[in-house]
């Protein structure tokens, strides 16, 4: 008996993302990868987007042309697709530069300030200095 459709599209699914998982976070798949996994994977784009929005999986893809060929690659990053819609955690929209320094500097600036030192009044320096 032959697998019903939305077994044979969860079987795709899950051979694309044990590729994309298989080289980690970040590292880039290309296209021709995807394509020559065995059985072959019917619709690819329709898979990756049933990726990205049916479990919510940040899923980026680049093309480049070379020669006049254009190639593709996919890669899987942290982070819900909703959230980031494919890009970098670092990335989030709204997440500027100087957002990023602000948050950076609440966290490693210390919460006070060290108070200035009061002038020793002994040295000869701060001689009839009043306050």
């Amino acid at each position: 008996m032959g697998q019903s459709n939305s077994t044979e599209r969860l079987g795709q699914q899950e051979r694309i993302l044990d590729l994309l998982k298989s080289r980690g976070y970040g590292q880039w798949i290309q296209l021709y990868e995807i394509l020559d996994l065995q059985p072959r994977i019917v619709d690819i784009g329709t898979r990756i987007h049933e990726l990205r929005h049916k479990r919510d999986l940040n899923i980026q893809n680049k093309k480049w042309r070379v020669d006049g060929v254009t190639h593709s690659a996919y890669r899987l990053l942290p982070g819900s697709f909703r959230e980031l819609g494919g890009r970098p955690e670092s990335e989030k929209q709204g997440d500027t530069r100087q957002e990023r320094v602000a948050r950076f500097e609440r966290e490693f600036r210390p919460a006070v300030a060290p108070a200035a030192a009061a002038p020793d009044e002994s040295l000869p320096l701060f001689a009839g200095v009043r306050r």
